[in-house]
């Protein structure tokens, strides 16, 4: 099922990227949009130790492990590292159901669920999940919008798993002028800042290559007219970021280079399977590649896409949600950095979360049926990046969040278990 990928397509005409330039202007309100890391005009970013009591509960046996914790939160998300799972939570106030009054990072050993570090992240990150109650607030409906628009979204890891970026919420402006927020990198080996940044207007997305930091900002809602990538080095955090225009959607990254697109893009689970052609651009400028009939980005600088776009345009206009006929069209999963493929027809693919990154589980689709009180079940499963797409049907280990209500409306109690996974291979 994994075959090479032929030679990348080198040339790309301008037109078709967008306009993309790199440009030296000044960094300030009226010029790129990205200030310096200690700027005034933003909240200054703060990170302090989490909870002493964050853990509430810790089991582990043979088979995996389960580790609770004790804040209430209103959403929580798991991220897989190389490091190990991190969890994030985001912690309302008892009060009310709306306000957020922190993020919390925990980060658990993969073999036993213990914890090894946590941080309390001021500001807390913006999300439509986890905000301050600010809906008119331009930075708000960027957020609420980035579903859509096919954002990476405000927590994205590097594609070889070393480095976590947040994007913090805003300020309270109602203007798109006077809009600021910060970006904090960490370390997931450690929870070590690695870098933060201050931004001016618009954050509209975001992303990690294995070096860099890269955040798109805008005077509007898209990135056509004004959209500016900041590429700001993750190895040298005091050096001013470099800029680039284009009027493309930042969509995700690969290990040395990010990814842009013309179009919408689901992120993870899909709504719409419609595809697009994206651009692969190195941190410079210069275009890589163009990846056609991609309908999804993944983590870990991987993408699916249609081998054979004219036959699945029926089926693909038809799916809100897999359906046999849509997993019948021919598709694959690309690794953009090692070239190679692997065929998923007649799979949908979703996310798996491995103690050492993320993977991806490929369930079969079938029929409905009336009666049916279960699952189509996981058929095989694909690796991290590092282990070159080999598809697997031996049963798997993974990381899944589980949530329980707690006393307050709204809020929950999250834990991070570590449970087996059956593979009924066809």
């Amino acid at each position: 099922m994994t075959s090479p990928r032929p030679s990348r397509l080198r040339t790309l005409p301008r037109s078709a990227a967008g306009v993309l330039a790199v440009v030296g202007c000044a960094l300030g309100a009226t010029g790129c949009g990205l200030l310096t890391r200690d700027s005034a005009q933003g909240e200054r970013i703060t990170t302090t130790p989490g909870p002493t009591d964050l853990v509430a509960s810790a089991a582990s046996d043979g088979e995996g492990w389960e580790t609770g914790f004790s804040p209430p939160s209103g959403y929580g998300k798991s991220l897989a590292t190389a490091s190990g799972p991190v969890m994030v939570l985001c912690i309302k106030a008892a009060d009310s159901s709306r306000i957020v009054d922190e993020t919390i990072l925990a980060a658990l050993d993969p073999q036993d669920g213990s914890l090894r570090w946590s941080l309390t992240v001021s500001p807390t990150i913006e999300s439509r999940e986890c905000t301050t109650s600010r809906e008119s607030a331009p930075q708000h409906k960027s957020a609420s919008a980035s579903d859509t628009v096919g954002s990476p979204g405000p927590v994205v890891v590097s594609p070889d798993g070393r480095y976590i970026s947040l994007q913090l919420s805003s300020n309270e402006s109602s203007t798109i002028a006077g809009t600021r927020a910060g970006v904090l990198v960490l370390d997931a080996a450690t929870g070590e800042t690695v870098r933060t940044l201050q931004t001016t207007s618009l954050i509209l997305g975001q992303a990690l290559t294995d070096s860099d930091l890269v955040v798109q900002t805008a005077q509007d809602y898209v990135p056509a007219g004004s959209g500016t990538l900041s590429v700001a080095p993750l190895d040298e955090p005091e050096a001013e970021p470099s800029t680039l225009r284009t009027d493309q959607w930042l969509v995700g990254s690969a290990s040395d280079a990010v990814l842009l697109s013309p179009d919408c893009l689901p992120r993870g689970s899909a709504a719409t399977f419609t595809s697009t052609t994206i651009t692969e651009m190195s941190a410079g400028g210069e275009t890589l590649a163009t990846i056609p009939a991609v309908y999804r980005v993944l983590e870990a600088g991987r993408v699916e896409r249609y081998t054979d776009p004219a036959a699945a345009n029926d089926a693909a206009a038809a799916a809100s949600s897999p359906n046999p006929a849509w997993a019948a069209t021919n598709r694959e999963v690309l690794d953009i950095k090692a070239g190679t493929t692997t065929d998923i027809t007649g799979f949908a693919a979703t996310p798996l979360a491995l103690p050492d990154g993320p993977g991806i589980r490929l369930d079969r689709v079938l029929e409905a049926e009336p009666a049916a009180d279960g699952s189509p079940g996981t058929a095989a499963w694909i690796g991290t990046a590092d282990d070159g797409g080999t598809v697997r049907t031996e049963d798997v280990s993974a990381v899944e969040v589980d949530k329980r209500d707690s006393a307050h409306e709204d809020q929950y109690h999250f834990s991070l278990t570590l449970r087996p996974i059956s593979v009924e291979a066809p």
